[in-house]
């Protein structure tokens, strides 16, 4: 059985930008410096803002045309100007809209780009230790969260405070007592912005964890359906995902609530301020202090000041929702990345691999300890033991996944992390025993990973030789068959054939063969080893397997046991000499 990493503890990149919840301080430096090198589409933003900013320059100057009508100048160019402002605030408003949706689109485009490329060339410990649909979360939720934020939120809180601060001058102007009484319900105002932006962000956070929890177990059950009902556990199942279902209604519907409750209280507060200007307007028109066209246009400039306020705070709730988005990308993007470059170039010279006291851990529990072997060049080596001991963490480290906690892996007399990585992995085939496909064709899935161009007749070559030619030719599409997903649509046997072919047509100078006759009928088993026998001669290879009938031919047989090596040697030297080994087989044969 394949040992797993899966409690593998990376070091947190991002300093004091921790996973957290909180999304407080240390989040938006990285971010900043995320914008670099996400490539944003900065023409489309600023120009959508300077737009932004044109009608928000138009609602300034309507109430002015509206207290020259009501003082009762009806002059043809201030009719004219009036219709021309309101027309144009209409144009630039629908105008800017589409500017916004390109740069929303572009952003998307940009972001989801970098998050992929960030991902292709992570290193195996990440994703160790992380959630394959979080990953998915963050490439598609997460950078919408984000384009909504730099393609609508910098334009609305620019434009919103241009309006704002245009606004209170203009009040000023008129009279100190009107735009006093204003500072108060704006300050009110903000007041319910600022609480309704962290309640938002509190319950996003809540929500996206709940959704996640319900997401994985629908993503879980429909994996495992067969497994559901042969164990008549669909109740009880039925039973587990309501309440996955239930706990996201209740969060969501407080939330809500809580949403009904601001708007509710922001509505009271436009009442309100309607009802002082409605009061203090009479006071002061009745004092003879103000007249009836002042009045008015200030009434009209307050609702514009009001409404910019609630757009400006309606955007701290988008910022504070692409808070939680912002750490989740950053956090993928400052990870460190595989390093590809390397000093030196990789050649397949006749040279030998050595273990040289190599240590390997996984989080706590040491799973190599101190080893020393070689891996002659040209040879069959086998790795036999006891699950856990030990044997697939020597091919995670010979692909170069993970990096020894000490110790040194040579080849030749170079340590194996000199070379340039791409060239030290393009040498290698490997075979797993949960061998992958993707979706697709036969023919893409035994073309995979060669980059050069390749005739029918070497891809039947290399089915021929994989012992999968025969099995192609059958099915009605042949080499244009789908396979379905991860190859569902074919057998065990066939996903091997097929994952061997594809090592063939790769023609590397090193073999990795883990497990790859396991849960194989009879038959299947014969075919597959047969191709592996045809395959390893003349190269490299390590065989892992359970089954000693596989590696009893091999040139020298590693016998491991609790992260160390037991013994070294030829399956008949080991039967003579190694307890464990004569065990193993003794086991086998009693089986």
């Amino acid at each position: 059985m394949t040992e797993s990493p899966t409690s593998v503890q990376a070091p947190n990149p991002l300093g004091s930008v921790q996973p957290d919840e909180s999304g407080k301080r240390g989040i938006w430096k990285p971010f900043f410096k995320l914008l670099i090198q996400a490539k944003l589409p900065y023409f489309w933003i600023i120009l959508s803002t300077v737009v932004g900013l044109a009608s928000a320059q138009l609602s300034l100057l309507f109430p002015q045309y509206a207290q020259k009508i009501t003082a009762g100048d009806i002059s043809r160019p201030i009719i004219v100007g009036s219709i021309l402002v309101v027309l144009g605030q209409a144009i630039f408003t629908a105008v800017r809209q589409f500017l916004a949706n390109v740069a929303s689109a572009k952003v998307t485009l940009s972001f989801r780009k970098l998050i992929l490329k960030a991902l292709i060339v992570l290193p195996i410990p990440y994703f160790d230790k992380s959630n394959a649909k979080d990953m998915i979360s963050r490439t598609t939720d997460d950078t919408t969260k984000l384009s909504d934020l730099l393609a609508y939120g910098i334009g609305n809180i620019l434009s919103s405070v241009y309006g704002i601060v245009g606004a209170f001058l203009i009040l000023f102007s008129y009279d100190w007592r009107l735009a006093a009484a204003q500072v108060g319900i704006l300050f009110v105002s903000i007041g319910i912005g600022i609480l309704n932006g962290r309640i938002n962000f509190k319950y996003n956070v809540k929500i996206q964890a709940k959704l996640a929890k319900l997401t994985g177990f629908i993503s879980e059950i429909l994996v495992n359906i067969p497994l559901v009902k042969s164990f008549v556990n669909e109740r009880k199942e039925e039973k587990r995902g309501k309440g996955y279902i239930k706990e996201l209604f209740k969060v969501n519907f407080i939330f809500q609530i809580f949403g009904h409750l601001f708007g509710l209280f922001n509505n009271l507060v436009r009442v309100l301020q309607t009802i002082i200007i409605i009061l203090l307007g009479i006071y002061l028109i009745s004092r003879e202090i103000i007249t009836i066209d002042i009045w008015i246009a200030f009434y009209l400039y307050a609702e514009g000041l009001l409404t910019s306020v609630s757009i400006l705070m309606g955007n701290w709730v988008l910022v504070k929702r692409g808070q939680g988005a912002v750490r989740r990308i950053t956090e993928i993007t400052l990870e460190p990345m595989e390093e590809y470059n390397r000093a030196l170039s990789f050649e397949p010279k006749n040279e030998d691999i050595s273990f040289k006291n190599v240590s390997f851990r996984y989080a706590e529990k040491e799973i190599i300890k101190n080893m020393n072997f070689t891996i002659p060049h040209g040879k069959i080596t086998a790795i036999v033991g006891p699950s856990g001991a030990g044997k697939s963490t020597i091919f995670n480290l010979l692909m170069r996944f993970y990096e020894p906690n000490s110790g040194e892996i040579q080849f030749g007399r170079s340590a194996i992390n000199n070379y340039k990585l791409q060239e030290w992995r393009k040498a290698f085939g490997h075979v797993a025993q949960d061998t992958q496909l993707f979706s697709g064709t036969i023919r893409d899935n035994i073309m995979y990973g060669v980059d050069r161009t390749v005739s029918m007749q070497e891809i039947e070559k290399a089915a021929s030789a994989a012992c999968a030619l025969d099995f192609i030719q059958s099915s009605e599409q042949g080499f244009d068959t789908p396979v379905g997903e991860n190859g569902s649509k074919l057998s065990g046997g066939q996903r091997r054939r097929i994952a061997i072919a594809r090592v063939i047509l790769k023609n590397p100078p090193f073999l990795l063969f883990d497990e790859v006759t396991s849960s194989l009928d009879a038959e299947s088993e014969f075919i597959v080893d047969q191709s592996l026998k045809e395959l390893a001669v003349g190269r490299t290879t390590v065989i892992i397997a359970h089954r000693l009938s596989t590696v009893k031919d091999a040139d020298q047989i590693l016998v491991l046991e609790d992260g160390e090596i037991n013994g070294i040697g030829s399956h008949e030297e080991l039967l003579e000499n190694n307890k464990l080994y004569k065990k193993l087989v003794e086991l086998q044969f009693d089986a």
